[in-house]
């Protein structure tokens, strides 16, 4: 259970959390003692030495694959807070102290563009020749940079009211791996291949996390509503017992909240 909630996270799918809060501390700490240009220098090297899960094939019968399995056997994976979120935690420190450099100011859809195809041809290189893993691409924090930065100063979008997606977004997060689990129990009985399987539990999954999200947004959207309507038949209340307009109440209320910090502010200057 402690292992859980501080290192893999308590499904497979939310090592998320604990890998960012470490790779947040992690930063926050080198950032602060070495500056930028050292920190970065060594978060890169620290992600080098986790992507040997994902090049092993290239480096079997090696010493770097079988210190990777020594380690592996008590530590399972490198994609965790310390070879893995760091540097991409460290990105977004760099897209906002540096944000008025050339470098992110300047071209940065073509420079999106151009780190895009360089994780194709990584993704290419992977795939042709995989390893335990695929969580570690070299180019992807190049490309992650350039994605965000590009992200935040495009005119596109600029007026759509995308809200809603982020709050699906989080639903998805924490809805996909129950549906995951349970349409692969649901499968296992079945005569379908395993690529089949693959293919029917994507659907399912996409489709009822979707529907679920969507569900308990509805819902809470109405619970609010519901709490709304309910204030506001306690002020009509209030006010057609005082036979007073109900403008009137909440002014008095606002009113009497204004007296109340004046009060407070009065003591703390006869204090001081």
């Amino acid at each position: 259970l402690l292992a859980g909630l501080l290192y893999i996270g308590l499904c497979y799918q939310l090592w998320y959390i604990p890998a960012f809060l470490l790779g947040l501390l992690l930063v926050h700490y080198f950032y602060r003692k070495w500056g930028a240009r050292k920190t970065g220098i060594f978060l890169l090297l620290l992600y080098v030495i986790g992507s040997i899960e994902t090049y092993y094939a290239y480096f079997s019968n090696s010493w770097l694959t079988l210190s990777f399995d020594a380690y592996a056997k008590i530590f399972f994976t490198t994609r965790n807070g310390i070879f893995y979120t760091p540097i991409f935690v460290y990105l977004g420190y760099l897209l906002y102290d540096y944000r008025h450099f050339s470098l992110l100011r300047d071209n940065f859809g073509k420079k999106l563009f151009l780190s895009g195809l360089l994780l194709l041809l990584d993704g290419w290189i992977v795939f042709i020749h995989q390893g335990i893993d695929k969580n570690f691409f070299l180019a992807l924090p190049l490309f992650a940079l350039f994605l965000v930065n590009w992200v935040l100063r495009t005119r596109i979008g600029q007026n759509w009211h995308l809200y809603h997606l982020k709050e699906l977004s989080v639903l998805y997060f924490f809805l996909h791996p129950i549906f995951i689990e349970s349409s692969f129990y649901l499968l296992q009985k079945t005569d379908f291949a395993k690529w089949q399987q693959g293919r029917i539990v994507f659907l399912l999954t996409l489709l009822l996390t979707h529907l679920s999200a969507e569900v308990i947004l509805l819902a809470r959207k109405r619970l609010f509503l519901k709490q709304r309507l309910t204030k506001g038949i306690g002020w009509q209340k209030k006010a057609s017992e005082s036979d007073m307009p109900i403008g009137e109440v909440l002014a008095g209320k606002r009113k009497s909240s204004k007296i109340v910090l004046a009060q407070i502010l009065i003591q703390w200057g006869s204090k001081t």
